[in-house]
């Protein structure tokens, strides 16, 4: 039913090359299984995002009903608060609309909202320990790997294995996906 998104952002990254790079990882992370695909970037456009996104929602077979994001600039125009609903950026809501999920955008300064996304970010952090000995090639297959074995490991908030959790979510994700693809095209 839903999933979380955020980008572990402006991680500087000394190339073997000895050239510095500023890369950012996005993270969409389902909230039942915990199963997450990760996606990194040299950039956090709106393009790069619908791309990423794109591609995560291959990787998950279907759409989640809903999105919770925070209040980065490519998805609102005016950010959530206690005060203020906010404004989803025209673009951005198309893309959920084309793609039929609801975008949610958390209220700012509350971390706690996308807590599930919040704390596996903290494992891209190992990422720092390869400065200066890998190519951009090596590091997006580093991401990969990394994403592999957190999706392969138990999960301290549930106890559980995401990837044998996914394919259960998986099932259900691409079933509603098709029923609401369904009801589109008898429209």
């Amino acid at each position: 039913k839903q999933a979380q998104l955020d980008w572990k952002e402006n991680i500087p990254f000394l190339l073997k090359s000895g050239e510095t790079i500023t890369i950012n990882v996005l993270v969409l992370l389902l909230s039942y299984s915990r199963f997450r695909v990760y996606r990194l970037s040299l950039s956090k456009t709106q393009d790069v995002l619908f791309s990423l996104l794109n591609d995560t929602l291959e990787t998950f077979g279907g759409v989640p009903e809903e999105i919770i994001t925070d209040n980065m600039k490519t998805v609102m125009d005016r950010a959530r608060t206690d005060a203020c609903v906010g404004k989803v950026n025209p673009c951005f809501e198309q893309f959920a609309k084309d793609y039929g999920f609801k975008t949610r955008p958390c209220i700012a300064g509350r971390p706690q909202t996308k807590a599930k996304v919040e704390a596996p970010m903290k494992i891209l952090d190992e990422i720092r320990a390869y400065n200066g000995r890998l190519d951009y090639t090596e590091l997006c297959e580093l991401v990969e790997r990394i994403n592999n074995r957190v999706n392969s490991q138990v999960n301290q908030g549930t106890g559980r294995i995401p990837l044998l959790y996914f394919e259960k979510e998986k099932a259900l994700i691409k079933q509603e996906y098709e029923e609401k693809r369904e009801k589109l095209m008898d429209k």
